[in-house]
């Protein structure tokens, strides 16, 4: 039993501070860091969006949700560094507030603490004052999470459609959504399996008979573990159970629904996984290379395929607009074959609707809805008028197509065999069997501007066929187990997720190829990546993230997964399995990033805080802070705290190089043993009952103390001296002050002759310089320029070719000569662009391109046991850990300044 609060009150107020406390923390000193690679990216296209430039959703830049929402900042209050970061922080802040959502399982006191954990984490706080998505992903993650769990204990349809919407938005925000949606249904499936009938139900389905003595579902409304029996017509609808024959998912309890919605919704997002089949491919240009394919579809199907060596660039991500070419419409006998199906199948629906009707109306309904559907799809492809009278009159029979169900009051299930499987029939068949569409002026109309195709006459790419076709048929299969499921409601949740998934990647249909580029690359390019390996890190990488910056979250998360499970907590074991496969999960995608820790982190700091939570309740407090016991219980609490620090000098002293015991490491063991009586006697002084918590509540507090440390360190200091193992292709300080002496000595004298030519610029420091230069460069006060080696490779021409300017910035690599210096122009020393933590944690010597997984599991290992006898090794990490002193220097990319010597002399002229 949880402490109950004494007012409630009180513990709104204790939010409400927490999230003025993470407000304050997310806005101090926000512009202080410089931009980061990926961070000018998407603050410089979000810029372009809010100056009406357009934006066109490509996978390597993720979803375009934050594009967007970032340029609705922009411009509402303006294009400075601080507003281009204000939305991040603003999520960022807004995550410490989730937990308030989850109080009633992690208790009142296990809230507050999970707030403040989520307040001062290092990887949180920094990447919430970071111009990436993943702090977004963070708060949608736990959003979702949050009605999963509410909607097992309290199944309301709100929560279905909040989730919807939520996940639509992480659909439309970042490709982990992928590993969320996998991962949250794989938990509402082991939730589902033992308190319903789904078991059940899937053995019966497989032996095809009644098992007998088959008992009522159950579920856990009290979310104790019991479970217990409920009333079957609150879930079905009053229909009687079906659980003999087959399995009725109508009858799925709310864990199994929320299954059904996320695997439905979701669906036609996972099309481009069939390119698992041909060893990850980014498009599926290649199909027709599989023996003896092209010869079947033109002999054996009478295709005409077209174009066989030409290609021409399609959009960037989406499959390749290359040959072979399928000619439209396509030829005799198709047409007629496919018309008859199509005939058959509107048939087929009118007979399906006719026998499940139970009234006239409903047979009314049956044999008129699937005939106006296709009319509708017809109409919507003919456009007689060829006007916008002919949206209005489709919306309009759609809209009496709709209201037909409630007027007849025909079940929302059986729209599937009556409206959508007629539409989508005579749609595909209009599409591709009657000369209804012309690519030619089609393309025009839905292409970005600047992007061209070629149609090969009116030829559609077979690539984009395969796709669209495999798009289309799990929207079918979507669809149709939706409805089954819930019908009407499962539709509002339908619209809901596809109108804002559509709205997010279309930029608001003003980009109409983000519905491809989002429903097929949105996978398809990431599943190709995983060859990359982007930054090529060890398998172990987050372990040493969390094991630097999040000692809190980390230890007690560890210890409440255990707890959680011996004790069969329903909730602190999703939590733990969260927390478990989000770790596995991330080891094993080959692209490790220190953002992505955002993600491993949340719910660990969830575990923690609900068996912080626990500890602050069991302890009674009226009882400790009585006079005669609160100096004791004081120390108690404070002892733990001397015993860590204590504890971390001395290991610091005794694994120096000199192998003798140190006066100063000899004095500190002494102190530790006399604290540690100290304790011992002061344990028995407090009571044995409140001694275990209070002295486990010391070590978290002074885990806290310290984990905000490291999140105020890696925060806040931004003159480049401390190294942080989050710190990957960041911009360095150097950059931001080159800029300003340019500022003052050429872009604020634009009407001299100083500026007769542009500053030329390294495109190869463009990030994340380009941010910074945007009004520069729009004015045409700087240019960049493609250069390339002094030895002719690598780019398209010399700094010392093209007109002369007053000053260049030029990458180190492409510098024309070793000692530094164009003619007419001095050089200055090399500057920092971008900056790499130095990455010691590394095998030396490691190969994991070339590597198998067996092989660098056990090398690595075996470096870990040499590392594990090493006293150096061992002060190097402690140092580390506890100073962030290190020998090695950033990793780094370097630029050299050259500016005018008749500049420069104007400049100091008087």
């Amino acid at each position: 039993m949880r402490l109950v609060a004494t007012g409630e009150g009180r513990f709104v107020a204790g939010f409400l501070a927490l999230l003025v406390l993470a407000l304050a923390l997310r806005l101090w000193d926000l512009t202080g860091r410089t931009m980061h690679y990926d961070e000018a990216i998407h603050l410089y296209y979000s810029w372009r969006l809010a100056n009406l430039e357009g934006f066109v959703h490509s996978p390597w830049m993720h979803g375009p949700f934050q594009i967007e929402l970032v340029a609705v900042f922009l411009g509402l209050l303006g294009d400075s560094d601080f507003v281009a970061r204000l939305a991040y922080a603003l999520f960022g802040t807004a995550l410490v507030g989730l937990p308030f959502f989850l109080r009633e399982h992690l208790g009142r006191y296990g809230a507050l603490i999970t707030g403040f954990m989520l307040a001062v984490s290092p990887s949180l706080l920094y990447f919430s004052r970071f111009g990436r998505n993943d702090i977004i992903m963070a708060v949608l993650t736990v959003s979702l999470f949050a009605l999963l769990w509410q909607y097992t204990q309290n199944p309301r349809n709100r929560y279905l459609f909040l989730a919807s919407a939520v996940l639509a938005v992480a659909f439309a925000t970042k490709e982990t959504a992928y590993i969320i949606a996998a991962m949250f249904g794989l938990l509402a499936l082991l939730l589902a399996i033992p308190y319903s009938g789904l078991a059940n139900s899937l053995s019966n389905l497989w032996n095809r008979r009644k098992v007998p003595g088959s008992t009522q579902p159950e579920w856990d409304l009290e979310g104790d573990g019991s479970g217990g029996p409920i009333d079957e017509a609150r879930f079905s609808g009053g229909r009687p159970a079906r659980l003999g024959s087959r399995l009725d998912i109508g009858r799925l309890n709310p864990a199994g629904g929320f299954l059904v919605l996320l695997i439905t919704l979701t669906l036609p997002l996972w099309s481009a996984g069939v390119e698992l089949a041909r060893e990850v491919g980014v498009a599926l240009a290649g199909i027709l290379r599989w023996g003896g394919a092209r010869e079947a579809l033109e002999n054996g199907f009478g295709l005409t395929l077209v174009g066989r060596d030409a290609a021409s660039q399609g959009i960037v991500g989406a499959p390749v607009w290359e040959a072979p070419f399928v000619q439209l419409p396509l030829p005799e006998p198709w047409p007629w074959i496919a018309g008859a199906l199509v005939l058959l199948v509107v048939v087929a629906c009118v007979v399906a609707g006719w026998r499940r009707a139970l009234t006239r109306a409903g047979r009314l309904g049956a044999i008129i809805l699937p005939v106006a559907a296709s009319y509708v799809a017809g109409f919507a492809l003919l456009r007689p008028t060829g006007t916008a009278i002919d949206l209005l009159l489709v919306s309009l029979m759609a809209a009496i197509c709709l209201c037909a169900f409630a007027l007849l009051r025909i079940p929302w299930r059986q729209s599937f065999f009556l409206l959508f499987v007629p539409f989508v029939a005579t749609l595909t068949y209009f599409a591709l069997l009657l000369p209804m569409i012309e690519l030619d002026s089609l393309l025009p109309s839905i292409l970005p501007e600047g992007v061209e195709v070629a149609s090969s006459g009116n030829g559609a790419p077979l690539n984009y066929l395969v796709a669209g076709g495999v798009i289309l048929g799990m929207m079918v299969l979507a669809w149709g187990i939706g409805l089954w499921w819930k019908g009407g409601v499962w539709l509002a949740c339908a619209v809901i997720f596809g109108t804002t998934w559509l709205v997010l990647y279309t930029t608001f249909f003003t980009n109409l190829a983000g519905a491809f580029s989002g429903a097929w690359q949105g996978m398809g390019y990431w599943i190709a990546q995983q060859e990359v390996a982007r930054g090529n890190q060890p398998w172990y990488y987050y372990l040493v993230g969390l094991s630097v910056y999040e000692f809190l979250p980390l230890l007690f998360g560890l210890i409440a997964a255990v707890l959680f499970t011996m004790r069969r907590d329903r909730f602190g074991m999703a939590l733990a399995f969260w927390a478990g496969v989000n770790l596995l999960a991330y080891t094993i995608a080959s692209e490790k990033m220190p953002w992505l820790l955002v993600n491993i982190t949340l719910p660990f700091i969830f575990l923690a805080g609900e068996l912080l939570g626990e500890l602050v309740e069991r302890v009674q407090w009226r009882y400790t802070l009585e006079s005669s016991r609160r100096l004791s219980s004081l120390m108690v609490l404070a002892i733990p705290a001397f015993l860590i620090v204590a504890g971390g000098y001395a290991a610091l002293r005794l694994t120096e190089a000199d192998n003798s015991l140190s006066y100063t490491a000899a004095i500190l063991l002494l102190v530790i043993f006399l604290l540690a009586v100290t304790g011992a006697w002061l344990v028995r002084q407090s009571g044995a009952g409140n001694s275990p918590a209070l002295a486990t509540l010391g070590i978290a507090g002074t885990l806290a103390a310290a984990t905000a440390w490291m999140a105020f360190q890696a925060s806040y200091v931004h003159d480049d001296s401390r190294l942080e193992i989050l710190v990957y292709a960041q911009g360095s300080h150097d950059l931001r002050q080159a800029l300003a002496e340019l500022d003052q000595q050429y872009f604020q004298n634009s009407d001299s002759e100083l500026l007769a030519e542009p500053v030329r610029v390294d495109y190869d420091i463009w990030y994340p310089l380009q941010w910074y230069v945007r009004h520069n460069d729009q004015e045409g006060q700087l240019r960049f320029t493609c250069f390339r080696d002094e030895d002719g490779s690598g780019g398209c021409s010399s700094p010392l070719e093209g007109p002369a300017a007053a000053a260049f910035l030029v990458a180190s690599h492409h510098r024309p000569s070793a000692t530094g210096s164009m003619q007419g122009s001095d050089q200055l020393a090399p500057r920092r662009n971008l900056l790499w933590f130095p990455e010691t944690y590394r095998r030396p010597g490691e190969d994991r391109q070339g590597e198998g997984a067996l092989e660098e599991v056990m090398a690595d290992l075996e470096f870990f046991r040499e590392a594990a006898t090493s006293r150096e090794k061992w002060h190097q990490a402690l140092k580390f850990v506890l100073k962030r002193d290190m020998e090695s220097d950033w990793f780094k990319s370097e630029y050299y300044t050259y500016l005018s010597r008749e500049a420069v002399d104007a400049q100091e002229a008087p």
